[in-house]
């Protein structure tokens, strides 16, 4: 509306312009033609009675200033009712005299905003006698009337614009209010409660219009969700519970794999502990000898005692715990319970752990799981011997970089490689890199890409269940970790893990 009312106005002015131009022109023709048919222009008399024309036309035209000039430039009569009495022969008019044609000129005054100020209307024509050019007219119209008629008409406009905007605003207030806003406050309200959790939200129904089919689609989408959504919530039940079930059940095929060397491991300290039995029941004369007989059988128990021990706490079931997890610390505890694994003591151990190393925030169980299936992994790999390199690294890696780059092709699988310098660049986010590298018989390509597959194994029947790979990965991805493997047949196989380090660092190894 204010954009029409702009524009009405502006077309009005126009044209009132344009009438104010056209009437002066008429005027000035008119006293043209009266002045050009007067008698010679040097004459005493003629310049007396072009004067008296002059004083009679602008006082009945209105005009503020008229001027009478022969072709020579010279005034020969004029009219000026000017406080400053000013009068001369402006361009313009020298213009018209010289070129022959008829001019008007608008001065327009200081502009307000809107509103457009015009303060004269000069008309400029020139004068023919005896078909040539003998002189000039000027005459100068005042357009205060017209200003006044321009304020009056754009007030009008603004007063009926703001009427009209007032009705708008207060009907449509009303109608957008209650047609439409309030039923979309109750439909934002039914979203946001159905987002947290209160499926059984429902909206009223609106009639046939286009806010009823909203209600109807919004409400039949609603049952949909609930329903999906119920679904959703039993496929994870039982998804959680197999995945708690295959967690548990690789963990206790981890246990029979541990079960020969904890036997070997147990079966020592019994030997001991029959034979020094056997010496106490045939009687000790030495009450010194009887004493240390004692201290030994005790410590051979306690030996297995911290044997069983250990096996226990890893096979015993477990609730998941998120909480800072000593990466290092899970390193050697894994070891520890896979040092008495048969064939491990015909290994090279090495161990390059990083001193102050941050934590991960993780499971310490389902950790420490992953680092000893990786481990019983590398040790199954080497049956006839060979070298397990276990190492931990820190480093910052910005977003937009990948998590492994490329390993040139000339480093050796268990040879220590840096991913980043342990510098923080802008942006970036400091990881925890932990490999676990082997000597063994290597994989081909074509196996690679299939041992994070579940039951997928290259053991012997028997000896694996195919799901110790493709649960670590699982793991990991739940700590927002990566597990990646890299391996060549013949030259050995590395596992790394790569973990989000806790915010919070801590020097503890």
């Amino acid at each position: 509306m204010i954009t029409i009312g702009v524009m009405v106005v502006n077309i009005s002015e126009n044209n009132m312009v344009r009438m104010k131009e056209r009437d002066g022109k008429t005027l000035v023709t008119s006293f043209r033609s009266i002045v050009e048919s007067a008698t010679l222009f040097h004459s005493a008399s003629e310049t007396i009675n072009l004067q008296n024309l002059v004083n009679v036309f602008a006082m009945e035209s209105g005009a503020s200033e008229v001027i009478i000039a022969n072709d020579r430039f010279s005034i020969i009569a004029d009219y000026v009712s000017r406080d400053d009495n000013i009068i001369g022969v402006d361009n313009n008019l020298r213009k018209s005299i010289s070129e022959n044609l008829d001019y008007t000129y608008l001065k327009k005054g200081r502009a307000l905003k809107v509103i457009s100020i015009y303060e004269s209307l000069s008309v400029y024509s020139p004068m023919i006698v005896n078909g040539k050019v003998s002189g000039g007219l000027k005459v100068v119209f005042p357009l205060t009337e017209l200003n006044n008629t321009l304020l009056r008409t754009k007030w009008l406009l603004l007063f009926f614009l703001s009427f009209d905007l007032l009705v708008l605003l207060l009907f449509g207030s009303y109608l957008l209010t209650r047609r439409i806003v309030l039923p979309l406050s109750k439909f934002a309200k039914a979203a946001e409660n159905i987002a947290n959790g209160d499926l059984s939200e429902r909206v009223d129904d609106y009639g046939e219009n286009e806010l009823g089919q909203l209600s109807t689609a919004f409400n039949i989408m609603a049952d949909s969700l609930s329903d999906h959504v119920g679904y959703l919530q039993r496929a994870n039940r039982e998804l959680r519970q197999t995945r708690l079930d295959l967690i548990r059940s690789e963990k206790l095929a981890s246990v029979g794999r541990l079960a020969a060397g904890v036997a070997h491991e147990i079966g020592n300290p019994l030997g001991a502990i029959l034979g020094y039995t056997n010496m106490l029941i045939s009687g000790v004369d030495d009450k010194a000898m009887e004493k240390d007989f004692v201290e030994r059988v005790e410590k051979e128990v306690k030996k297995i005692d911290l044997t069983i021990r250990e096996l226990l706490d890893y096979s015993r079931p477990s609730s998941v715990e998120m909480r800072d997890v000593n990466v290092n610390g899970i390193i050697h505890e894994a070891l520890s319970l896979v040092s008495h694994q048969k064939g491990f003591e015909s290994l090279e151990l090495e161990l390059k752990l990083l001193e102050g190393l941050p934590h991960i925030l993780a499971d310490e169980h389902q950790v420490r799981q992953i680092l000893l299936n990786l481990i019983l992994n590398a040790v199954d790999a080497m049956p006839n011997g060979g070298r397990i390199t276990v190492s931990t690294e820190a480093f910052y890696l910005s977003e937009d970089k990948e998590v492994f780059p490329p390993r040139r092709k000339e480093d050796h699988l268990s040879a220590e490689f840096t991913i980043r310098k342990r510098v923080k660049p802008e942006g970036g986010k400091e990881w925890i890199k932990v490999s676990i590298a082997d000597t063994g018989m290597g994989m081909e390509k074509e196996e690679l890409g299939k041992i994070f597959d579940p039951f997928y194994t290259t053991k012997d029947p028997g000896k694996g269940t195919g799901l110790g790979l493709s649960i670590s990965q699982t793991i990991i991805e739940t700590f927002d970790g990566k597990i990646e493997v890299e391996s060549e047949p013949g030259r050995g196989t590395v596992f790394s893990l790569l973990l989000p380090a806790c915010e919070k660092k801590n020097n503890e190894v």
